[in-house]
């Protein structure tokens, strides 16, 4: 026996339709895959061809940075300690040995500088109290007495005047500069505190007498003897010839 089925019958309009189908498909594949072969291309196009380092200098500051840094904190020394006052630092090579005449050497600037400074306070300390007795009396002779504020003005505008006077007269003493500067200075202001007791008013004689009289004083006393005499002596001529006192 023979079995047979029969099969649906399929027209050819519903043949038609799915061939219609199935190419619309496959159109809209090679399509898409077009689109993706033209935007992969148009990608690769974009991508800057450059040389890898210059590349990485231009797209990656940061990496520079961080990479300075790095060589910053290299150089850094590994103690990081802040010095005392009084210290120093030597620089010796490997296996060199430390000169003891070095380390004599800096104990002695600094001693020097040291002593230098109390020298120097030791003689302004004293005129500047010289300068503020001088200005009392010269304000007591005329019966005025000045107020605090003006004598406390006065001794701050002297000292400065009286510390580098003294400080460089110490510390160039020997030089024929500072002699002449000194005999000079003594000649001068002896001369002017004499003419201003003699022949000046009293607003005068207040406001330039202590100045003279301290200066006087002074360039006589960092004078060596023989040239502080030698200038007591011209001022001694000096108020002979012109007829003055030294007394009012």
């Amino acid at each position: 026996m023979a079995i047979v089925e029969e099969l649906p019958s399929t027209s050819n309009q519903d043949m038609n339709e799915q061939s219609t189908t199935r190419q619309r498909k496959n159109k809209n594949k090679s399509k898409n895959q077009n689109k993706k072969k033209t935007s992969f291309i148009e990608e690769e196009e974009e991508i800057p061809l450059k040389r890898p380092s210059q590349f990485i200098l231009e797209e990656s500051p940061n990496q520079n940075q961080n990479q300075n840094q790095n060589q910053k904190e290299k150089q850094k020394p590994l103690i990081d300690i802040k010095l005392p006052k009084n210290s120093n630092l030597l620089t010796i090579n490997p296996g060199e040995l430390i000169d003891e005449n070095i380390i004599n050497n800096h104990i002695e600037e600094e001693e020097e500088k040291n002593d230098e400074i109390f020298k120097t306070l030791i003689i302004v300390i004293p005129f500047t109290f010289l300068f503020l007795l001088l200005n009392i009396l010269v304000h007591l002779q005329f019966n005025h007495r000045p107020k605090l504020s003006e004598l406390f003005k006065s001794c701050l505008t002297a000292l400065p005047t009286l510390y580098m006077i003294v400080l460089y007269t110490n510390r160039y003493s020997n030089h024929w500069l500072n002699n002449s500067f000194l005999m000079f200075s003594s000649i001068f202001s002896g001369c002017r505190l004499i003419w201003l007791v003699n022949k000046a008013s009293w607003s005068i004689v207040t406001a330039q007498a202590p100045p003279m009289g301290t200066m006087w004083i002074l360039t006589i006393v960092q004078l060596p003897l023989s040239r502080a005499v030698l200038a007591l002596l011209i001022v001694g001529i000096w108020i002979w010839w012109q007829g003055m006192k030294l007394m009012p």
